[in-house]
């Protein structure tokens, strides 16, 4: 070994123990170890919770569907085992001026002994139509589940804790919305929702209420190794996002929690119980039945205080103050810079035109790697679409690598005029800046910028201190990086938690951070030869595309990275035509069994309106189920007034119901107990997952006039038809977390078109029954305008968190 090489071996030696700090206080925020099934019954097991996701995720049990209502049995009768005073709550509720839904809600009720609040807990049972909700969120009913079990087992507390089980959430949050109008929620003191946008990872205490004082401090007090950072709720309330806890926060205190690692199998058909991580799920548990003991025995009459800024020190243990104090403490920060760069340079130890001339180049590396991340994201986005979320991670750590050695390869071009510590100075003035913008875009992120330029400025104080003529000594600039170890230690678990947030198509939001983050260990770095720094910089080119490589090789279609792919079903029961349609750019093995190479694509308005895309259109059998059915029991004349009381009923159980009058007036209308508005022309109503039986529809009209309606339905699934073969272990229906917004057609739904001729009445007033009703399956030739059937209102698309509503 030469001299060289040694020095040079011994400059990396405190370099590798920084990355040794970094990954312990990453390892330290993993979630924890799964507790085994054989733990005392007081604690929480994750492997008795699991028991509940695989027996109940199976298939999609989506909002509306047998498999929904049979969750919702099963949560009902394991709280009747267990003892647990339980409530259905199941009603519809009129949302709009015409239109009406479902909402269900599940509750369970754990007395204390002398309750001055509850506290209550949420999750959904529901699922996406895509998938089997195994872990969004059928795992935080589970753990809500073993909670309630090991609560009992345990001694009684003081307040009550409240176990709310809420359908629809993917749907229209209706649960959530019953919930919030029931007496019970009077009683909440704190509130946690639980979610999952991954199948893994740690749970993230991601979103709070306002005025969150108090339950953060106390979070931080319950010692349920929570994984917060006040910049998670800066950042996820500029996110147009919604879940259950949406419609608590603004009237009780509380916290939300998810878990987001593996995001490619969040609402898809990956979201089984396979793929649920145990660690995840105990963490889950941990902080409900942790925070369930803590603030069980609080007295929770007034749970609000001033908002508050926190953060991870090293695993769950957290650092909490007021975020008033961002702006005294940044300015703090700010004058300690001053004191420190204008200390160094009046005793010429640094210059402040070559500090200037470092943080350009830290400037140049930041908007160059961005730059060709994000066009590597795109051409990646591109190729595979969301199929490229296979391997973020992998594409991620490519990143950041490139990123560091465009850096090098300033540091390298660079070095002859800008000495180590004006690089460290560099870095710190790069921190100080970025402090300024944190503050006022995102205060609560503030002290992750607060903490690098602190312990910058500690480094460079140190480093200057010992700095004689114009440099410092070897060993100096070798162990000065450890003074930064901290700032590192805080930021290294983030990054990795930002990168699964951001995935790969937001790497270039997030490579900047890591390359300023890095700007504190450079001295070390500086004072290595250029060949040296060159050398660094192609290694890690290297390695970054090897890693692009089998990112690419990893991303091809296998029953571990499916491709997703959409295929949908239309029928117009007028005209007696069916139709398989695919928003696809192009067709693959399964798809084009239904739709022939060399079929055209076309917009599809008369089923989705106010859709400008094409999509492929060809012939399909004709469904097995009937037409919508809109029966009149009784039709009789009350002065200028028709008076109908129909029956409203969808074969095949459509989840949404448009109805539109395009012939006659409809002064007013009720059904399921809810008056609905008239209209002078097109008077139109929506009906969210009706009774199974169909509901009774009562309309008032203008007497003498012929009555039509168009009614447009929307189902999950598609319809049971011999040519449907299943699809390949490689192939899965494209969800509705899809990047382009623009396609309202779903995969995987079925759509369809008909027209009711309820006539212009009996003369006499008499009762008219169902002969007034078109036949089940036969086509209105009588009415040849079709084109009012057009004018239904769009589909509503309320994004919902990292959820949204199914149109």
């Amino acid at each position: 070994m030469t001299l060289n090489t040694r020095t040079e071996f011994r400059n990396a030696f405190p370099l590798l123990a920084v990355l040794a700090a970094a990954m312990f206080a990453y390892w330290m925020s993993l979630a924890p170890r799964p507790v085994p099934a054989e733990a005392p019954p007081e604690a929480f097991s994750a492997e008795r919770a699991y028991r509940h996701i695989a027996l109940n995720c199976t298939e999609p049990q989506p909002a509306g569907s047998i498999r929904n209502d049979l969750a919702c049995q099963y949560i009902q009768e394991e709280l009747e085992r267990m003892g647990v005073e339980n409530e259905l709550v199941l009603r519809y509720e009129k949302t709009g001026k015409r239109r009406v839904s479902r909402w269900r809600v599940v509750l369970g009720r754990l007395r204390g002994t002398d309750s001055t609040k509850a506290f209550a807990v949420d999750a959904h049972f529901d699922s996406v139509p895509w998938g089997p909700g195994a872990a969004d969120d059928f795992s935080g009913i589970a753990a809500m589940l073993e909670a309630a079990r090991a609560l009992q087992a345990g001694p009684p507390l003081r307040n009550d804790v409240i176990f709310v089980f809420t359908d629809q959430e993917e749907f229209d949050m209706g649960g959530a919305k019953a919930f919030r109008d029931h007496p019970w929620f009077q009683e909440v003191g704190v509130m946690l929702g639980l979610e999952a946008r991954g199948t893994s990872g740690p749970a993230l205490m991601f979103e709070t209420s306002p005025n969150n004082g108090f339950v953060v401090r106390q979070l931080a007090r319950a010692r349920v190794g929570a994984r917060a950072n006040s910049v998670m709720d800066d950042f996820y309330q500029r996110m147009p996002f919604n879940t259950d806890f949406s419609h608590y926060k603004q009237h009780v205190a509380g916290l939300n929690i998810a878990y987001i690692n593996h995001f490619e199998h969040y609402h898809t058909m990956l979201d089984h119980p396979e793929n649920v991580s145990l660690a995840s799920l105990q963490h889950l548990g941990d902080y409900v039945l942790g925070l369930a003991r803590h603030f069980g025995n609080l007295p929770l009459h007034d749970c609000y205080a001033s908002n508050v800024a926190y953060f991870n020190t090293l695993g769950g243990h957290m650092v909490v103050y007021p975020l008033a104090w961002g702006w005294p403490l940044a300015m703090l920060a700010w004058t300690a810079t001053l004191l420190v760069l204008g200390w160094g340079v009046s005793r010429r130890r640094i210059a402040f035109s070559r500090i200037l001339l470092g943080l350009m180049g830290i400037l140049i590396a930041m908007l160059v790697s961005s730059a060709i991340i994000g066009g590597i994201s795109y051409l990646l986005y591109q190729r595979f679409t969301e199929a490229a979320l296979y391997q973020s991670l992998r594409y991620v750590l490519a990143f950041h690598l490139g990123a560091f050695g465009i850096l090098m390869l300033m540091v390298g071009v660079l070095r002859a005029w800008v000495r180590p510590q004006e690089f460290l100075a560099s870095a710190v003035l790069g921190w100080a800046l970025a402090l300024v913008a944190v503050q006022v875009w995102a205060p609560g992120g503030a002290p992750l910028a607060l903490l690098p330029l602190l312990f910058g400025c500690l480094c460079l104080w140190a480093l200057l201190s010992v700095t004689s003529d114009r440099s410092p000594s070897v060993t100096a600039v070798r162990w000065s990086v450890v003074l930064v170890i901290p700032a590192i230690m805080i930021h290294a678990p983030l990054l990795v938690i930002s990168a699964n947030a951001l995935t790969f198509l937001g790497a270039f939001m997030l490579v900047p951070t890591a390359v300023l983050l890095t700007g504190l260990i450079l001295p070390p770095l500086a004072w290595m030869s250029r060949a040296s720094l060159f050398k660094v910089a192609a290694a890690s080119k290297l390695v970054a595309a090897l890693l692009m490589i089998a990112g690419y090789v990893g991303t091809l279609p296998s029953p571990s990275s499916p491709r997703l792919h959409s295929l949908s079903y239309g029928v117009d029961f007028d005209q007696q035509q069916a139709w398989w349609f695919s928003g696809d750019r192009d067709l693959d093995e399964w798809t084009s069994q239904f739709i022939p190479e060399g079929t055209q694509r076309r917009r599809l308005p008369e089923f989705v309106e106010q859709d400008g895309q094409e999509y492929f259109v060809a012939p399909a059998p004709l469904p097995p189920f009937s037409r919508p059915v809109l029966e009149v029991r009784d039709d009789r004349l009350e002065g200028t007034r028709r008076i109908l009381q129909c029956r409203l009923n969808s074969p095949r159980d459509a989840q949404r119901i448009w109805l539109q009058a395009v012939s006659g007036r409809v002064h007013s209308a009720e059904i399921l107990g809810h008056e609905l508005e008239g209209a002078k022309q097109h008077w139109q109503a929506r009906f969210d997952l009706l009774p199974r039986e169909g509901a009774d529809l009562r309309l008032e009209v203008d007497a003498g006039t012929p009555l039509v309606f168009s009614v447009r339905e929307q189902s999950f699934g598609l319809p049971e038809l011999a040519v449907i073969t299943p699809r390949p272990s490689h192939l899965i229906p494209e969800p509705n977390r899809r990047m382009d917004r623009s396609r309202a057609m779903h995969s995987d739904f079925t759509y369809s078109i008909a027209t009711i001729d309820l006539g212009s009445g009996s003369a006499s007033g008499l009762s008219s029954r169902s002969e007034n009703t078109i036949p089940q399956g036969v086509p209105l030739e009588s009415f040849s305008d079709r084109s009012g059937c057009l004018g239904f209102p769009p589909i509503l698309m309320t994004a919902a968190g990292p959820h949204e509503e199914i149109p």
